[in-house]
């Protein structure tokens, strides 16, 4: 599964408007309740609560791949994406890597 999740980042990442890098992450799954049924805006369904803020995290529909992890501790390593969007700073991550740390 995480193998669609890297397709998906790989096409974004053809975006002028944003920078990536890799980075390992720490903290808390939480879901955006908000975001009640598969979505094509930009609202992700799952955000991690980490020591610098709140990233959105990306899964390209695939919320089962997160899901386990709903209000868990978990180390995340993934692509970071940060990007304008109609005038807003958007932060996400596209995972590659999740590993529970409970």
């Amino acid at each position: 599964m995480s193998h669609l999740l890297l397709a998906f980042a790989l096409t974004f990442l053809s975006c002028s408007s944003a920078t990536s890098t890799e980075r390992v992450f720490e903290g808390t799954v939480h879901e955006n309740k908000a975001v009640s049924k598969p979505h094509f805006q930009r609202m992700s369904r799952w955000y991690l609560e980490a020591a610098d803020g709140k990233w959105d995290i990306y899964t390209s529909g695939h919320d089962e791949t997160i899901a386990p992890y709903a209000d868990k501790r978990v180390r995340i390593t993934g692509e970071v994406i940060e990007s304008e969007i109609e005038g807003e700073h958007h932060r996400e991550i596209r995972p590659s890597k999740v590993e529970p740390l409970d």
